[in-house]
C-alpha cells in the first residue's frame, strides 16, 4: 500500500479497505500531531485531536472528492479546526471550574458542578449559530463590538442586538434545564 499516493488510498478507503486506511494513518499521524500540539501545547490533548481528526477521515470517507483539494490541505484544515475547538472548549471548562470551585466542595457539589457546565455547553449548542458565534467572540475571545463588527462584517446595532438575544436564549435554554435552579442564569441574562 505505501506505494500508492494519497488519492489512491482514500480511493480504496472509500471502498472500506482498511490496510488504506492504517497506510493513510501511519503516513500523516505525527504531522496531524505536532500540528495540534502546535495549537494545544498539550500532548495528551494534541493526541485525543489527532485520533478525532483521523476517526473523521474515517467516517466521513465518502464524501472526499478528489480535485477539490489535496488530502493533506484538507487534513491540516480539519485538524486546525479541531484543534481550535478543542482548545475552545477547555477554556470553556477551565474558566467554568475557576469560577465555580471555592475548594470547600464534597463530592455531590463536584458532580453537579460537572452536571451544570455539561448543561451550560449543550444550552451554548442550542441557541442560534450567530448568537452563539457572538457570546463566544465576546465573552471568551474578550473581542469588543468594534472587532466583532469586523468579523462578521456587521453593524454595531446588530452585533449588540445578538447579544443582547444571546444572553436570553442561554438564560431560557438554562432555565428549560435546570428548572430555574441556578443562580448563574440571572448572571448571565443581567450581565
Amino acid at each position: 500500500m505505501n506505494q500508492f499516493n494519497d488519492e489512491q488510498l482514500l480511493s480504496q478507503i472509500k471502498t472500506g479497505n482498511r490496510s488504506a486506511f492504517r497506510e493513510l494513518t501511519e503516513r500523516y499521524l505525527h504531522k496531524v500531531w505536532r500540528i495540534s500540539f502546535n495549537v494545544l501545547q498539550n500532548n495528551q490533548d494534541a493526541e485525543d485531536v489527532a485520533q478525532e481528526v483521523l476517526i473523521s477521515v474515517w467516517n466521513y470517507r465518502d464524501k472526499w472528492i478528489a480535485g477539490e483539494a489535496t488530502f493533506s490541505t484538507w487534513l491540516y484544515r480539519v485538524t486546525i479546526n479541531k484543534a481550535i475547538d478543542h482548545k475552545r472548549q477547555r477554556k470553556i471548562t477551565c474558566e467554568l471550574n475557576d469560577e465555580w470551585s471555592d475548594g470547600k466542595k464534597g463530592a455531590d457539589d463536584v458532580f453537579a458542578d460537572k452536571q451544570l457546565r455539561k448543561t451550560f455547553l449543550l444550552c451554548m449548542d442550542s441557541i442560534p449559530a450567530k448568537q452563539r458565534q457572538c457570546l463566544f467572540m465576546f465573552y471568551y475571545e474578550e473581542l469588543n463590538i468594534e472587532e466583532i463588527c469586523q468579523k462578521l462584517v456587521t453593524t454595531q446595532d446588530s452585533v449588540r442586538s445578538l447579544l443582547k438575544r444571546g444572553k436570553v436564549s442561554m438564560k431560557d435554554a438554562l432555565s428549560v434545564h435546570h428548572h430555574g435552579g441556578v443562580n448563574t442564569v440571572g448572571l448571565i441574562a443581567a450581565s
